[in-house]
């Protein structure tokens, strides 16, 4: 179960790593600025910090993985980061903006301070010494670490949501797809043969097409990894057999 977490983590965090880093926002005045909700965000596809941890937030949230909205300073993204902690056997710091995944221990998590950390039920404020992150307590229910916002002498208040419930997903305009495609095709194709001035470029269809198969294989096969491996392994096997493309078997 926890392994197949980690895939729905590592898949919708790679998703929103597509989404733009809204740059007509001030990060001086982030704090100031109102977010947009998960709808918004995806109809505009482009988001700040808070905006893509949020919608990360909501995602895991809603596939019952356990997991809480971190705002902070990080060496990247300045005093107003903001990270997602996700507790399976061991906990992780997703950086959707990015769709890097950091262990308590990478040195590389450029995240440093954590200010406070949220979840649908509660606002933990961080009231521990400053420290690395490894040795931080994530036991949220300790008051010497962290103070509640919500507590028994102030109940939480049931205030609606301004997320929608569910999100509709819509399929992509074909037409609009295949001109894109096509758009690709021709930039990558010219680009090669500006590489090479001097030789002539022939494109090979069939180990085009294979490409292009084992590409589709991998993208169905995203919570199977290890069969999309066998599967395009013996197709990328068939085209090596047939041409010779590198000068040394890389499947080995």
């Amino acid at each position: 179960m926890v392994k197949q977490e980690a895939v729905h983590i590592w898949n919708t965090i790679s998703f929103l790593a597509m989404i733009d880093f809204n740059m007509a926002c001030d990060k001086n005045v982030w704090h100031d600025i109102v977010k947009n909700n998960v709808k918004d965000v995806f109809q505009l596809m482009r988001a700040q910090e808070a905006e893509h941890a949020h919608l990360l937030y909501s995602w895991l949230s809603a596939m019952e993985i356990e997991c809480y909205l971190l705002l902070g300073a990080s060496t990247v993204e300045g005093p107003y980061a903001a990270y997602v902690l996700v507790k399976l056997n061991t906990l992780v710091i997703c950086n959707p903006t990015t769709g890097s995944i950091y262990d308590l221990n990478d040195q590389l998590c450029p995240l440093f301070d954590i200010a406070c950390a949220c979840n649908s039920d509660n606002i933990w404020a961080n009231i521990q010494k400053p420290g690395p992150l490894f040795a931080m307590n994530f036991d949220f229910a300790n008051a010497s670490r962290w103070r509640s916002f919500w507590n028994k002498r102030m109940p939480a208040r049931q205030l609606p949501s301004v997320q929608p419930e569910t999100l509709e997903y819509t399929n992509p305009n074909q037409d609009v797809t295949i001109k894109l495609e096509a758009r690709l095709r021709k930039a990558i194709a010219d680009h090669l043969m500006r590489q090479r001035p001097n030789e002539l470029t022939r494109f090979n269809r069939f180990a085009g097409q294979t490409f292009r198969d084992c590409l589709l294989t991998m993208e169905k096969n995203l919570n199977q990894p290890f069969n999309a491996v066998d599967e395009t392994k013996s197709s990328l096997q068939t085209l090596l057999d047939a041409y010779k493309i590198f000068t040394r078997n890389l499947l080995c």
